[in-house]
């Protein structure tokens, strides 16, 4: 399966995140990708730009992510403290 890329910023498209970077609305992509032309898309944040959009920049969803793992991480080891302590 093809996934696409924006043709504006380069970002994968995708249509799970409205947030995220290259984020497609679900109907727009079906088109595209029936008609074989998701290098012709430009993802919302993009458009946005192109209408004159006051857009604020993409999270990065990856140092997220890595954080809450780091968190997680760290929660586990003061668990794990706690029950070698008793």
């Amino acid at each position: 399966r093809k996934q696409g890329c924006c043709y504006g910023c380069g970002a994968l498209l995708q249509i799970e995140v409205p947030l995220g970077p290259g984020y497609v609305d679900p109907g727009k992509y079906a088109t595209k990708a029936k008609h074989k032309q998701l290098d012709r898309v430009l993802c919302a944040r993009c458009a946005g730009l192109c209408n004159g959009a006051m857009i604020p920049g993409v999270e990065d969803f990856t140092q997220r992510a890595h954080a809450a793992q780091l968190v997680a991480s760290a929660a586990a080891s003061e668990e794990a403290v706690a029950l070698l302590g008793k």
